[in-house]
């Protein structure tokens, strides 16, 4: 069993790996089969050490302006928090995201990753993409077994996983923006259903070394902790195996051949998908 995502000449293949969440990505993505992925359905990583926080908030604010969304003049840490509820506030009643809200809420994750880094000095480019096969007349999940959540892992190099595909945040995503009025607000989403969206964990770039490996982030605990600090244990369950996931998500698969550098570099330039075939 392989999924093989398409840029332009070149093939992405994972082999996937076959445990029970990997069992229902592949009904979902048997059923989306020759559907497209359109860009807007698409985020990119690429590295986040050669971005600029101020070129990247920019591009927010013209996003969230095209959307009505307030948004200060500047990087806020505060105000991404807000903004994402914002979209999750407008988008969640019809659980339908389209390009223009697709946009904003690409940027905010984006922006947050440039973020990160900067507090970062062991930064490592850890190249990877998202993306989901689209038709607005198809939509099917399933539904997740409290037992699915023991495949949910850490991002690591070269590892496919199924990605979140739920509007709004879970608790991890919240402990990570340091968001407590998101959780205050009764606003804390867990992935609860499968889904056909990719998370595509891409190789090591030559230049960084063969020994390095990224750092051991325990983000359960960190949440765990996060809750603690704040006094938050009465506004979430964290008996909920749903809830107790961190940031990480269902590993589904291994890449079976390293890119080379310059097809990285293709890659993150392109910026878009020509197909995913299931086979």
């Amino acid at each position: 069993m392989h999924l093989t995502i398409v840029i332009d000449h070149i093939n992405i293949r994972y082999k996937l790996n076959g445990n029970p969440v990997c069992k229902k990505f592949i009904e979902i993505a048997d059923y989306m089969k020759g559907q497209p992925v359109p860009d807007w359905t698409t985020w990119w990583r690429p590295n986040l050490g050669e971005l600029s926080m101020e070129e990247e908030w920019n591009k927010l604010i013209v996003f969230a302006n095209k959307c009505g969304l307030p948004i200060s003049n500047e990087y806020d840490a505060k105000v991404l928090n807000d903004l994402h509820r914002d979209f999750h506030a407008n988008v969640e009643p019809s659980n339908s995201v389209m390009e223009d809200m697709a946009a904003v809420n690409s940027q905010i994750h984006l922006v947050e990753s440039v973020a990160n880094i900067q507090s970062a000095p062991s930064y490592r480019w850890t190249p990877k993409f998202g993306a989901y096969q689209y038709n607005k007349n198809m939509s099917y999940q399933i539904p997740l077994d409290d037992s699915d959540y023991q495949y949910f892992k850490e991002s690591e190099y070269s590892k496919l996983m199924m990605g979140y595909n739920t509007v709004g945040k879970n608790i991890g995503h919240c402990a990570m923006d340091n968001d407590i009025d998101t959780v205050k607000q009764d606003m804390v989403r867990p992935q609860l259903h499968a889904s056909c969206e990719i998370i595509a964990n891409l190789n090591k770039p030559s230049w960084i070394s063969q020994t390095y490996k990224t750092h051991a982030f325990n983000s359960v605990g960190k949440t765990e902790e996060w809750i603690e600090r704040n006094n938050l244990h009465s506004y979430i369950d964290m008996s909920l195996p749903c809830n107790k996931t961190g940031v990480m998500t269902a590993e589904i698969g291994d890449l079976e051949t390293p890119l080379s550098d310059e097809e990285l570099s293709y890659i993150f330039e392109k910026q878009s998908i020509t197909e995913i075939i299931r086979d």
